[in-house]
């Protein structure tokens, strides 16, 4: 049926529209062509200050390449400042990305032709692949490591993967340094740059599933006086390096610590010499799966009482494989 209707509908009557002509350009007609407009306020900033406004957005971000890429796509002024921010913040992992990193850093210096040279690196993060050294660990912290703020280094669960030898061929100078963080490696690595950073270092914080140890000896045991913050999070590095490093820090504040069970009351052997300086102390007793710690334990009862003594701010948390939980006084 509606394809008869469709047959017989006088299609030749329909009026077609009539084109519309052309008009002539007038004279005194603006064309919008050439670069965009620069009436906008953010584009008549100094380059300067656009580029302090960006660095203070990145250094709040998440994910900070996601955030400078997001920049790089605005226009081509903001692509040109961008762009001299991509050194900022670093993260690499593997050998063949170090050594991939070290020669692009190498060919940006040597562009002289740059009208303003790229910002420095204040962040840097560097994770081993498992097992793999890397040989070129000492020469990127040399390249970087004279405007470094913050150093992530992570190596494999037994710390073969960063050896100290690395890090002994090179020179290493930290002199911005502000904060530390070292994951399953060597002791020896760490005191190398404990040593190059002593005068600035503010957070420490150790991570490995080994028994770490350092050295008794050497000239690395003199004061760190801006040392505020100390973070040893596994049960595996024993109390005495713990004491050791809480020595060396006479303006301590902040202490994280975690311990095996029978391991309290040599922490409270430990928490009665650290300096007056102490504000907050945070404990994690690493219990059985079966078992149950709460704050009437005669075990428990000496911790809290120094602590309560002391007058810091705690949180003893009791944890184990399932999850954890707090210790207070009931």
């Amino acid at each position: 049926m509606l394809r008869n209707m469709l047959l017989k509908f006088p299609w030749n009557q329909v009026r077609k529209p009539n084109p519309q002509p052309q008009k002539s350009p007038k004279a005194n007609e603006i064309k919008l062509s050439g670069p965009p407009c620069t009436s906008s306020p953010i584009n008549q900033l100094p380059v300067e200050l656009l580029e302090a406004i960006f660095l203070e957005n990145l250094r709040h971000a998440y994910r900070y390449r996601a955030e400078l890429l997001k920049l790089l796509l605005v226009c081509r002024r903001w692509r040109s400042v961008a762009s001299r921010l991509e050194l900022i913040s670093i993260q690499v992992e593997g050998e063949q990305r170090v050594s991939k990193l070290i020669s692009h850093i190498i060919k940006l210096r040597k562009a002289n032709h740059q009208e303003v040279p790229h910002a420095p690196t204040n962040n840097l993060s560097i994770k081993a692949e498992w097992s793999k050294p890397l040989p070129e660990l000492g020469g990127l912290l040399e390249l970087l490591g004279s405007s470094l703020e913050k150093l992530e280094i992570d190596g494999d669960y037994d710390g073969r993967s960063l050896s100290s030898s690395c890090i002994q061929r090179t020179t290493i100078e930290l002199p911005k340094l502000r904060e530390l963080c070292f994951s399953n490696a060597r002791p020896e690595d760490l005191v190398l740059l404990l040593c190059a950073s002593r005068s600035t270092l503010q957070s420490l914080y150790i991570f490995t599933t080994s028994l770490f140890i350092l050295p008794a000896e050497g000239d690395w045991k003199a004061s760190f006086p801006s040392l505020h913050q100390l973070r040893l999070t596994n049960h595996t590095i024993p109390l005495s390096t713990c004491m050791t490093l809480c020595a060396l820090a006479p303006n301590l504040e902040y202490l994280e610590v975690s311990i095996l069970r029978g391991g309290i009351d040599a922490l409270v052997g430990v928490l009665r010499s650290l300096p007056k300086s102490m504000k907050e102390l945070m404990v994690w007793i690493r219990v059985g799966k079966y078992d149950s710690l709460t704050g009437r334990d005669p075990e428990v009862r000496p911790l809290l009482d120094c602590i309560k003594e002391k007058g810091w701010k705690k949180e003893v948390i009791a944890h184990m494989s399932c999850g954890s939980w707090t210790v207070d006084d009931d």
